[in-house]
């Protein structure tokens, strides 16, 4: 930009702001005719580019938050609504025992078949596949379609059933790479108790057919890592109660609880979150005159859902 020697403060703003695409409000305020000081004009164009440099350093370093999608530990303030939330919870059902069964092959299988069925059916399928086959190396090899049969009451067994078996695949595949010869069970549960809770997190997650409800229930029951499983009755009670925001996925809320909620909360949080779900906060007809967490609920209205919720 040239300075002529007859433009005067208005004009010299204008077309900075035109140049560098800012806006500032205070320049309305100065003269808008006559001329000025070299040393104003460059008094104005210093904080020009000053305030323009901000605006480009808070928009990167925003884009640099955005891109954190993963991250498993607590950076974030817990807010009152959730240690409220939280001390009703135990208030109502009192505190869990949270022993891990240090089982994450059993519980990586076991998740699996729990998808879109009941407990009491993919317990069925679970006892049923390891009483055919003893060893995870047996159902590895077996053909799939005894695999499925051995699984049919558990639903959806010839998804599950080759989902399954590329686990136990890759499983192999890691270990041969590291020229060990352990069973698949005791290999998966040294790799991950070496492992911090971010590091077990991505190692889970890059298994073909283990998305994050699986992998933070293998990490919560049975390496006792604090990761918060969001199943449907979770994510429905939080965002009734304005825990998270009404347009947070499943998937985005297990980051979310991993930065807001303390460790030692997590197991609580989640058994009895759950229980709520099933007990008083139905999908359908939600009991909410026996609700013993009422005065925390934004669904009606007891909380403001824009002043609490994650998002």
């Amino acid at each position: 930009m040239s300075y002529t020697g007859t433009q005067t403060l208005g004009d010299i703003v204008a077309l900075a702001c035109r140049k560098r695409q800012v806006k500032l409000r205070w320049w309305n305020q100065e003269p808008t005719s006559g001329h000025m000081s070299i040393e104003r004009i460059t008094e104005t164009w210093c904080t020009i580019q000053s305030r323009s440099h901000r605006a480009r350093s808070t928009t990167r370093t925003t884009a640099r938050k955005r891109k954190v999608t993963h991250c498993m530990t607590t950076s974030i303030q817990t807010s009152v609504h959730l240690t409220n939330v939280y001390e009703l919870l135990v208030e109502t059902y009192g505190k869990p025992q949270w022993v891990p069964d240090n089982d994450p092959m059993g519980g990586l299988v076991g998740t699996i078949l729990s998808q879109h069925t009941s407990d009491i059916n993919s317990g069925r399928a679970y006892h049923h596949l390891i009483s055919t086959f003893p060893t995870w190396e047996e159902v590895r090899d077996a053909p799939t379609d005894q695999v499925a049969t051995a699984i049919r009451s558990g639903g959806l067994a010839n998804v599950k059933a080759p989902r399954i078996q590329e686990a136990l695949y890759t499983l192999t595949e890691r270990q041969q790479e590291q020229g060990g010869t352990k069973p698949l069970a005791d290999f998966l549960y040294d790799e991950l108790k070496q492992r911090s809770l971010e590091e077990a997190w991505q190692y889970l997650r890059s298994i073909p057919g283990v998305g994050p409800k699986t992998t933070a229930c293998v990490l919560l029951f049975d390496m006792g890592l604090p990761a918060m499983p969001i199943d449907t009755h979770v994510h429905r009670v939080s965002r009734r109660l304005g825990l998270i925001g009404p347009k947070v996925t499943a998937d985005q809320a297990h980051t979310l609880f991993a930065q807001v909620a303390p460790p030692d909360w997590v197991y609580t949080l989640h058994v009895h979150l759950i229980r709520h779900g099933r007990q008083v906060c139905h999908a359908q007809k939600p009991e909410c005159e026996k609700c013993t967490l009422y005065s925390q609920c934004a669904f009606v209205g007891s909380v403001n859902p824009q002043e609490t919720s994650l998002r």
